[in-house]
């Protein structure tokens, strides 16, 4: 199987068409892929030293018209006039100039040498304002391309998902790529909350989307995701989105259907914006991507978020195993391969990131796993409950009066291991919700019952009138955001990781609040004040050699259910012999490590310390090639100039008349 990810392909020139000044001898080429062109010195070797019946060589024109080349030299020569030039003044010519071009170089190298040792390295401070209009330009042979980053988002899609039969083109991606084994969501382990953390790089409990669906009592209303009229308010939205931030650094942004993007924020609105549509078939959604990247420069975002719902549909409708996630999970491999495939058909690959993540995992449910809120509370004293699978409780009666009935109820549950009772300023710190005070703070209910991983909470009438005693639905995610269950996925390819990592492939894994900073990073920008860090993707948190992964999937002891782990990468991976598993050798570098100059300043463009050196450097390393190239040519040429130095005279005087 073709190595994806073997290495980043160097921007090159897509046509093949030959540059308007270049001159090809006879015969007439018929096939530009069986053309290579020679070096300059070797076409003057050619030219000059190749014995020949008689003593000249000629130049002719060679239109490329016709069949399927249709390409023109506009620099050329009649037919009918060839140029005739004798050996020995081509000879002589080539002589001097290399003299000179000799006694030049020495001449450079002695001032560069001497002077730029001088100039220091500098460090200058920019003005983002005043140089908002200039930006990093590429190009990918053909067209003109700033530095872009793609972010796509499997709703739902668990590590454990990926292996080589089902997600061919995610297991290079894991095996091989960039990454992280997983990434951790953050608490409540739901769509929204994550996502906005995701974009933002703030807690939920920071950046006020605490739940799919909450109520908040300073303005006595109701948060519901899936209602727009309930959930579009700008009020409700914290945080500064990767949108804005960029917007403020002249970088544009489009997203194809990422929660929180039809917000109507008044500042730093995304180029374009697509509207969430659940029916929306995933050739759709590649074609939204690449045709964005096929957009006039003037219209092209630098950065495409897009969010793929499929997987957690699948997942919510038919639980973590079976036929129709299965084909879900093949799909899903499928446009993401095509995706890359447009990129790579496009010459992207050093232009373009691309960042495949997820925002939660997938736990199954069951009827032999419910919890009944009826069982342990009174209903008719609870006036709004926020959250699923948790359960936030606003009681009508005092907080003290409702938590004391609630934990005895608790203590004599049978089932009282399989949930816990929490005050909102009691529950764990790790999750980072309800512990912090601040403007949201209110949107956190008072008392919350958390059900373990797998287990579900619901009410006897409910479940007989709604469900008909079958509960639904088959998979549900929410819980404690370290479970293993609910782990996320971070997969990753193009310059921004090669520069960064180079053949380091694997950091540790991280929480979601650092997406944020990593999206900046590949930009080069300052990001907003956020709970992230900014060295997770460095070489300072590179994933041990010897990992393995301590916890084994699912993580929960349930015996009755099926999982999604046959032939599963990662366990591949981490969870055997590692590294000594030849198949899978996380060590192994790229087969090539061939970095251009774009690339390798596409993540960098402010970059200030020694300019001057630098050009220096570059200077003497084209005149060392330079007298190098004219030394070997003088060298192989002296016997032939010997023979014509009785004629130089004779030469010259031709050589004026032409």
């Amino acid at each position: 199987m073709t190595e994806r990810f073997s290495l980043d392909v160097p921007v090159t020139n897509l046509d093949g068409h030959l540059e308007e000044d270049d001159v090809i001898s006879d015969p007439i080429i018929t096939n530009l892929q069986d053309y290579q062109r020679p070096s300059f010195m070797s076409s003057i070797w050619s030219k000059l030293f190749n014995k020949s019946s008689d003593d000249e060589f000629f130049l002719e024109d060679i239109e490329l018209e016709g069949g399927d080349l249709g390409v023109s030299s506009s620099f050329s020569f009649s037919r009918d006039k060839r140029v005739k030039m004798k050996r020995s003044q081509i000879a002589l010519l080539v002589g001097f100039v290399g003299v000179v071009a000799l006694l030049g170089g020495w001449l450079v190298r002695g001032v560069l040498n001497s002077d730029l040792d001088k100039i220091p390295d500098v460090n200058i401070s920019v003005d983002q304002n005043k140089v908002s209009n200039k930006k990093l330009l590429l190009n990918n042979g053909t067209t003109p391309y700033n530095p872009t980053t793609i972010v796509i988002s499997l709703d739902g899609f668990h590590p454990h998902y990926i292996s080589p039969d089902l997600t061919p083109f995610m297991h290079d991606l894991l095996s091989k790529g960039y990454g992280a084994p997983y990434m951790v969501p953050s608490f409540p382990s739901s769509t929204f909350p994550n996502h906005w953390t995701m974009i933002t790089g703030l807690f939920p409990s920071e950046h006020g989307i605490v739940g799919n669906t909450f109520f908040d009592p300073d303005s006595n209303t109701q948060f519901v995701n899936t209602n727009p009229k309930l959930s579009l308010d700008p009020e409700w939205w914290g945080g500064e989105p990767i949108w804005k931030t960029l917007d403020a650094q002249n970088i544009t942004t489009s997203v194809h259907m990422w929660p929180g993007s039809e917000v109507p924020f008044k500042e730093g609105r995304p180029l374009q914006v697509d509207p969430y549509n659940g029916f929306e078939s995933l050739d759709s959604k590649k074609s939204t991507i690449l045709n964005w990247l096929d957009n006039d420069i003037s219209e092209r975002p630098e950065l495409i978020l897009s969010y793929v719902p499929m997987i957690d549909s699948l997942g919510h409708k038919y639980g973590t195993h079976g036929e129709k996630l299965t084909e879900g999970l093949k799909s899903v491999d499928s446009f993401l391969d095509s995706v890359y495939q447009g990129i790579t058909e496009r010459n992207l690959t050093d232009i373009a990131n691309l960042i495949v993540v997820s925002d939660h995992g997938m736990a199954p449910t069951s009827n032999e796993r419910l919890i009944y809120l009826d069982d342990i509370v009174d209903m008719d004293s609870i006036d709004h409950i926020d959250g699923w699978p948790l359960f936030g409780i606003r009681p009508k009666i005092p907080v003290d009066i409702f938590l004391e009935e609630l934990e005895v109820n608790w203590e004599n549950h049978s089932l009282k291991e399989h949930f816990n009772v929490y005050l909102k300023e009691n529950l764990p710190e790790e999750w980072h919700f309800g512990t912090i005070t601040n403007q949201y703070s209110g949107r956190i209910a008072p008392i919350w019952v958390v059900p373990k991983v797998g287990w579900s909470i619901t009410t006897h009438y409910d479940m007989e009138y709604k469900m008909e005693f079958d509960y639904k639905p088959k998979g549900v995610h929410g819980y404690n955001n370290t479970e293993v269950l609910m782990r996320a996925i971070f997969l990753g390819v193009g310059p921004y990781f090669t520069k960064t990592l180079q053949s380091d492939l694997k950091v540790n894994p991280f929480p979601n609040t650092e997406l944020y900073n990593i999206i900046c990073n590949t930009f080069d920008v300052t990001p907003a004040p956020n709970n992230g860090s900014l060295d997770v993707i460095s070489h300072k948190n590179l994933l041990p050699i010897e990992w393995h992964d301590s916890l084994n999937y699912p993580g929960i002891q349930i015996d009755d259910e099926p999982f999604m782990v046959i032939n599963s990468s990662y366990d591949q991976i981490w969870r055997v012999s590692y590294p000594e598993n030849p198949k899978f050798d996380m060590t192994e570098t790229r087969t090539q490590t061939t970095t251009t100059a774009t690339s390798s300043s596409s993540s960098n463009p402010s970059s200030s310390a020694s300019t001057g050196n630098k050009i220096g450097e570059f200077i003497i390393d084209v005149v060392d090639d330079i007298e190098e190239a004219i030394e070997d040519a003088i060298e192989d040429a002296s016997d032939l100039v010997e023979e014509v130095s009785e004629d130089i005279s004779e030469a010259i005087g031709n050589w004026k008349k032409q």
